[in-house]
């Protein structure tokens, strides 16, 4: 019983030395630094096709990303997430959802700028 207390209080205190300390394999889960992150992941991703783009628009008052894979893969949809690295929704697919945080994104959302194309 005592192993798995000690077990588990090491466990504890891992997590929140890694959320505060930002160590090396525990990087922040929110902000710019996650941001940059996610960002270069979708670039370096397989699956993107050659018309795949990050997007930046304003929308609700605040700065957000579109990842767009392209459209080499049907029904695949594009992540819409904001400066503080929050998925705010998806855009596309199958159902053709076209609404983040109940407010139609294509209506509501001035382009800023293309950070990012294939």
């Amino acid at each position: 019983m005592k192993t798995i207390t000690l077990i588990a209080m090491i466990a504890t205190v891992t997590l929140l030395s890694c959320e505060k300390m930002h160590f090396p394999g525990c990087p922040p889960s929110t902000g710019k630094s996650c941001v940059e992150r996610k960002l270069l992941v979708f670039q370096e991703d397989d699956m993107t096709c050659s018309d795949a783009t990050i997007k930046t628009y304003m929308f609700q008052g605040e700065l957000v990303y579109v990842m767009d894979y392209g459209t080499c893969i049907a029904d695949m949809t594009s992540e819409v997430m904001n400066d503080n690295c929050l998925t705010l929704g998806y855009l596309g697919g199958f159902a053709g959802s076209g609404t983040i945080n109940g407010v139609d994104f294509w209506s509501n959302a001035t382009y800023v700028a293309t950070i990012w194309h294939k």
